[in-house]
């Protein structure tokens, strides 16, 4: 997936598919995991827009990080316990 068009659709999609409660036995896990992956790739997605080719990896820390060079936002996660 080269076009952010793309990385954008799969998020919404990652998105949709946790948010989908009315489906029985599902993990909560399962869910946060969708949630992520939205998380990601939406992330993924902004950096191809402002050509970056995003690093291979799964942390969202990095990609904020990525974006933060480009943005001039800080954009940290929160780790309120």
């Amino acid at each position: 997936m080269e076009r952010y068009e793309e990385w954008i659709g799969r998020a919404k999609s990652s998105y949709n598919l946790a948010t989908v409660s009315i489906i029985p036995n599902i993990y909560y896990e399962d869910l946060c995991f969708q949630i992520q992956q939205s998380a990601e790739k939406a992330l993924k997605g902004l950096l191809i827009y402002y050509g970056i080719e995003p690093d291979f990896t799964h942390n969202i820390g990095i990609l904020l990080k990525e974006l933060e060079k480009i943005t001039q936002k800080s954009l940290e996660i929160s780790q309120n316990q």
